[in-house]
């Protein structure tokens, strides 16, 4: 079973705010965290979700958002992992 998430590419969103850096750093609401070098995120066009097939996410729910990988469209994403996937995002960090 394929979710569909839907969110602006991560790129966009550092875009929009004028980020620089080479690596973002991602937090989660529970401590946990994970610094990707922006290229590679870029490359594996990193979507920070706000939607899971059609539904916002919720605090507690997943929410408020996540970061994920297109790993269902892309072959070259298929042994990714979940190491970089990031739930219940509360700050996005770049340096």
């Amino acid at each position: 079973n394929v979710c569909a998430f839907e969110g602006p590419l991560l790129k966009d969103v550092l875009g929009s705010v004028g980020a620089k850096g080479d690596t973002v750093t991602i937090h989660a609401l529970d401590g946990h965290a994970v610094d990707i070098s922006l290229a590679d995120a870029y490359a594996a066009g990193a979507v920070v979700a706000l939607k899971r097939d059609g539904i916002p996410f919720a605090i507690g729910d997943f929410g408020p958002t996540q970061v994920v990988f297109p790993r269902a469209d892309r072959a070259d994403l298929a042994d990714l992992g979940v190491d970089w996937g990031v739930w219940s995002i509360y700050q996005i960090h770049v340096e």
